[in-house]
């Protein structure tokens, strides 16, 4: 069974506002996290963003999708 997360957010405030600084500065970490969770197989990254896309600095999007052995039911 796979299971994809999609996440969309947009700021309150602007992007780089000091009361993002927190998100911003986890980003990496919380990607690499998700890339070493068992059955991990793919997230969305800029570099899978249309070229002629240009994102919005007040929105931030992330898609995961996990692979999981098969479910037993009881």
């Amino acid at each position: 069974m796979s299971l994809a997360q999609v996440n969309i957010a947009r700021f309150i405030l602007p992007a780089d506002d000091p009361a993002n600084q927190d998100f911003a500065n986890n980003i990496d970490r919380v990607n690499s996290l998700a890339e070493a969770a068992p059955g991990f197989i793919w997230r969305f990254s800029d570099a899978d963003r249309e070229s002629d896309e240009e994102p919005s600095p007040a929105t931030t999007i992330t898609v995961l999708i996990y692979l999981f052995g098969r479910i037993v039911s009881r």
